[in-house]
């Protein structure tokens, strides 16, 4: 009777600790997030590029990250280099598993896949996408600013011209085909019928028009 109970016991032992290992091994990691995967990006941009911090200090050249899309299946983050470059990091947050596509506005015609390919995770900062984002600089907003581009019309390459004027009290213009009034805060530009993120520097708006980030530069 004891080597029967002293069997049982051990079995449930075994037992126990297996359902243990399973529970450590089997338990899958956490979904990475769109602000996760935004600051691992900055952090391998940052950790491939020694000289890219010293660029972005300058101020020379426009460089930003953003997250342009992100679902259940996947993230993608643009980096906008200070080639002009846009770099496209898809991830797959369940795994991690990240690749990298490149276009290089007014050369290539369409993205192009790289060579790059990595773990999103090994690149993750603990708290950083608990940071608070950075304001828009208010003083650095007035001004003019403008975009020109190329649109085929009636099989011709035809130039377009739109522009924002922005006064220090708030208010401004806006100029397509129309000029309409707008007015802007720290975060938006905005009037009674639209509303649109911005970013700013000392040469360059940015301004996120359906998932886009159209550049207006400054006169």
């Amino acid at each position: 009777m004891k080597r029967i109970k002293y069997a049982l016991l051990l079995l449930v032992c075994v037992l126990l600790m297996g359902c243990g290992k399973m529970g450590e091994e089997g338990k899958s990691a956490e979904a990475v997030t769109a602000d996760q995967a935004l600051a691992a990006v900055k952090n391998y941009c940052h950790k491939t590029n020694p000289d890219l911090q010293g660029i972005e200090d300058a101020g020379n050249y426009p460089v930003y990250w953003d997250i342009e899309t992100a679902d259940d299946n996947e993230i993608v983050i643009l980096y906008r280099s200070y080639t002009a470059a846009q770099v496209r990091y898809y991830i797959d947050p369940a795994t991690g598993e990240t690749y990298v596509t490149e276009f290089m506005p007014g050369i290539s015609t369409e993205e192009e896949r790289t060579e790059e390919a990595f773990n999103i995770r090994d690149y993750i900062v603990e708290g950083a996408e608990n940071e608070p984002e950075e304001k828009n600089d208010t003083s650095l907003v007035p001004g003019e600013y403008v975009r020109e581009f190329v649109e085929e019309f009636e099989g011709a390459d035809v130039t377009y011209t739109e522009s924002f004027v922005l006064n220090e009290n708030g208010t401004g213009f806006y100029t397509a085909q129309d000029t309409v009034a707008i007015k802007w805060d720290e975060e938006r530009i905005y009037d009674d019928s639209m509303s649109f993120e911005y970013r700013v520097d000392k040469k360059i708006l940015r301004v996120k028009v359906d998932n886009e980030w159209r550049e207006f530069k400054r006169k």
